[in-house]
């Protein structure tokens, strides 16, 4: 590597200067966030980067996807549209694709 590219908080090269990203896969992203989560109880966790505090896991999980990771984004398969998450996407889906009740 050339120095050129930027990195995310965890030193993880995010791409060269062009824009271009190193694409992560989903495992390796996921793994990422779980060591960045401390577990203080049954049902207390902390992110590791900012002191932040949940009750539960899947909400420190979503923060520290949307305050600390390189933006991983998302197509959504109907619209084509890129969403900045999975967590993006999952809203937009909810939002906008949502199955139609009878």
């Amino acid at each position: 590597e050339d120095g050129g590219g930027m990195m995310d908080t965890s030193g993880m090269a995010m791409g060269g200067a062009d824009g271009n990203k190193d694409l992560r896969s989903e495992e390796d992203i996921d793994q990422e966030i779980q060591s960045r989560i401390i577990i203080l109880g049954r049902s207390e966790f902390q992110c590791a980067e900012c002191g932040q505090l949940a009750s539960l896991k899947p909400n420190m999980w979503k923060h520290i996807e949307a305050k600390h990771m390189a933006p991983q984004p998302a197509p959504c398969l109907y619209c084509h549209k890129m969403c900045p998450s999975k967590n993006a996407l999952a809203s937009h889906m909810s939002r906008y694709h949502r199955p139609k009740k009878c």
